[in-house]
């Protein structure tokens, strides 16, 4: 189940919205929304509101000349007062 969830994104934005108890992770991309929030209350032991996901496109590397794969990055908004603990 660990290896499913890749990592914590942290951009400008993705930190911006911790304060709105938003946090962005990149996940496996054949999870669903349903598994993606079964996963994350079961090992944060938090209640997740909303999952929210979104997939990156395909893009062409110049440099190497081939294709790099897309991610799957989801946006889950926890209750408010309550924060991901990681160890």
């Amino acid at each position: 189940m660990i290896n499913l969830l890749q990592f914590q994104i942290l951009t400008e934005k993705s930190i911006n919205s911790l304060e709105s108890n938003k946090y962005t992770f990149k996940v496996d991309k054949r999870l669903n929304k349903t598994q993606i929030k079964e996963i994350f209350e079961q090992l944060f032991n938090i209640k997740v509101l909303n999952v929210n996901t979104c997939r990156s496109p395909k893009s062409f590397s110049r440099a190497s000349k081939r294709y790099k794969s897309f991610y799957k990055k989801v946006i889950l908004t926890v209750e408010s007062g309550k924060l991901i603990q990681f160890v």
